[in-house]
């Protein structure tokens, strides 16, 4: 004699019932979440703010400027540099294209 597990049995004896029967009998319960929803949400809440934090950082590092001060004393009160001395630094910096040499203009 032949035999069948019992899931080929139940299959074999849906193939001769109503198919509504048969779709009942064959699906089987559907297995709940294996974490709680309560973490899906909290890993959701967690990444939309770190994803809104960085975007307010990108914002404000390309729109505000670094301070430039007026003017640089040294010690003993002599005037080192100012403010438009960076200025024109930054202007021959641009100028020269030396962001793609890596080189200051002093060498």
């Amino acid at each position: 004699m032949l035999m069948f597990g019992v899931s080929t049995a139940r299959i074999i004896q849906a193939k001769f019932m109503d198919p509504i029967d048969s779709a009942k009998e064959i699906m089987q319960p559907k297995r709940g979440l294996l974490i709680s929803k309560a973490w899906i949400q909290a890993v959701v809440v967690v990444g939309l703010c770190g994803f809104l934090l960085l975007g307010i950082l990108a914002y404000r590092t390309y729109t505000d400027e670094p301070p430039i001060p007026s003017k640089v004393l040294r010690s003993n009160g002599e005037l080192l540099f100012t403010g438009q001395d960076v200025l024109a630094g930054q202007e021959v910096f641009l100028k020269n294209g030396l962001m793609e040499t890596g080189r200051s203009p002093v060498e």
